[in-house]
């Protein structure tokens, strides 16, 4: 008999309440996800340099066009600020058209320094070039398929 006593208080010693096995284990995933959720917010505002082009672009088509259709005297200078342009980041945007000869022409074209103002820069082979199709009205009733590209550089 006292071996089986023995037994049973042995097999309870490993034992815990459910109650706080389940707050344990709550709190260990409460700490785990705190610091997934820290430490995605950190590698997101120090990311990468990959990221400024794509939202530059968006940001862009969005203050140059209206439906993705683009008027082909829309002033550059006049529709974009700073507030719309990467800081730190020099900024070209050009917004091409197929005429009725199937010869690409420009109508938009503006360089911006990394002060977000307009400037007369070239364009670096190495810049981050995101291309997005458009329409471009070059008239009264003469929509043509286009092509808006932006380019991003440090």
């Amino acid at each position: 008999m006292a071996t089986s006593a023995h037994h049973k208080r042995g097999r309870r010693r490993g034992q815990s309440e459910p109650l706080a096995a389940l707050v344990a284990v709550s709190l260990v995933c409460l700490a785990v996800s705190s610091y997934v959720v820290l430490f995605t917010d950190i590698v997101g505002t120090t990311g990468s340099d990959r990221a400024v082009g794509e939202p530059t672009a968006d940001r862009l088509c969005d203050q140059l066009s209206t439906d993705g259709l683009v008027e082909a005297d829309t002033s550059v200078r006049a529709a974009v600020g700073p507030e719309t342009l990467p800081e730190g980041y020099n900024v070209a945007v050009t917004v091409t058209y197929v005429d009725g000869n199937g010869k690409r022409k420009s109508v938009l074209h503006q360089t911006f320094d990394r002060s977000g103002a307009p400037a007369s820069l070239t364009v670096p082979e190495d810049s981050e070039r995101i291309e997005r199709p458009a329409t471009v009205r070059v008239g009264p009733g003469d929509k043509r398929p286009g092509q808006f590209v932006v380019e991003v550089w440090e």
